[in-house]
């Protein structure tokens, strides 16, 4: 009787000791930043298979945003004033400072959209004063203004399905 007890015992600290390391399998790391070299594996329909692809930060960000990574460079500006007007960020997300005595600005994408994205701008200079105007095409934003030096704009815009 003794045997068969120390017998329970044992098999039941062996199923104990091995749920913990099934338990200690399971833990999956959380990342809390990436890297601009990094790369993280897309796992489709959660179900890791031999042939998973691996997306580096601008890709994983655009795809994100509804685009593809063909939209992760700068625009380019026209029509924007005089002087130096300037442009930071991507084609989902950017800054656009306009020149002088600008009455608006062209957005040229770095790489057309396949239907327009849509996109939301908002002149930071004069907030709440007038409504900014603008339109979207899938080659670019052009930001209505009256005539001024120096506003600054933020547009995010996010692709439709396909790019």
């Amino acid at each position: 009787m003794k045997k068969r007890l120390l017998g329970i015992i044992a098999a039941a600290v062996g199923v104990l000791a091995a749920g913990a390391i099934a338990y200690a399998q399971a833990v999956v790391p959380i990342v809390t930043s990436l890297g601009s070299t990094d790369l993280v594996q897309i796992i489709k329909n959660g179900a890791p298979v031999a042939g998973n692809v691996y997306a580096n930060i601008s890709q994983l960000r655009a795809w994100i945003m509804g685009g593809n990574s063909a939209h992760s460079g700068t625009p380019a500006l026209s029509s924007c004033g005089g002087g130096t007007p300037t442009v930071s960020g991507t084609d989902n997300a950017f800054t656009v400072t306009q020149g002088t005595t600008a009455t608006g600005c062209v957005a040229t994408f770095s790489q057309p959209f396949v239907t327009a994205p849509t996109c939301v701008a908002v002149n930071q200079t004069a907030p709440g004063t007038s409504t900014p105007a603008y339109t979207v095409s899938t080659t670019a934003v052009t930001l209505v203004t009256a005539s001024t030096s120096g506003e600054i704009w933020q547009v995010v815009c996010v692709a439709h399905t396909g790019g």
